[in-house]
């Protein structure tokens, strides 16, 4: 997952921001930073990405998986950032986010641009004639329509609220043996689950998400 573009919008669009010093905060202690999903989630390799040059002990991550419950965090000072994504290139608009923002008083600091690579994963010895059921967040499920329709025609496709927190639920037995999920090769690796499939997403490199870094406008 490669980061393309780090903008800065208080010095402009064009202008790019020092890797990882969004929000620091010297002498104030830990800075808090929400994050949209579990670990694991693509959210998560953006916010690493976003603060990998900043102290590791200067930053702590809080993961959400309720877009509700981030954006109400951020706003009543239980985190001091979020990283959230806001669009997709194949997707659109992240409805859950926008719809968690409206009526806060909240400022963006700063715009990045990330490749999102999808994997197929199941249970260990599962393969894909077995698949009755695909779950992963609708933006997943969005991304790689068509090749479900192609690889997996009439398979149920069910939305879930975070692709890492349903990688998670597979391997725990919480899901049925026959489901597989849509999520990070990292998710899958962190959660002892097999890729049947890498790259999934219909747009391929093109497949590009849109993150924004969030405060409490001050």
């Amino acid at each position: 997952m490669a980061l393309l573009y780090n903008n800065d919008p208080s010095r402009g669009m064009e202008n790019r921001a020092p890797m990882g010093l969004i929000g620091s905060r010297p002498g104030k202690g830990q800075l808090l930073v929400g994050i949209y999903g579990k670990k694991f989630s693509f959210t998560y390799h953006a916010g690493q990405q976003q603060y990998a040059n900043l102290p590791k002990n200067q930053y702590a991550f809080r993961y959400l998986v309720s877009a509700s419950r981030l954006i109400n965090a951020l706003a009543t000072s239980q985190i001091d950032r979020a990283v959230v994504p806001v669009r997709n290139s194949a997707g659109g608009t992240v409805q859950q986010i926008a719809d968690a923002m409206r009526g806060h008083e909240l400022e963006q600091m700063a715009e990045f641009g990330m490749v999102i690579n999808h994997c197929l994963m199941v249970l260990p010895g599962k393969t894909l004639k077995q698949i009755q059921r695909v779950t992963s967040h609708p933006q997943a499920n969005i991304q790689c329509a068509d090749w479900l329709q192609k690889q997996l025609p009439g398979v149920k496709i069910v939305d879930h609220e975070d692709t890492a927190y349903a990688a998670r639920q597979l391997a725990h037995g919480e899901l049925g043996t026959d489901t597989a999920v849509i999520a990070s090769a990292d998710a899958a690796e962190h959660n002892h689950l097999t890729v049947l499939a890498e790259r999934i997403q219909d747009a391929g490199e093109e497949n590009i998400t849109t993150f924004v870094v969030l405060r409490r406008r001050i």
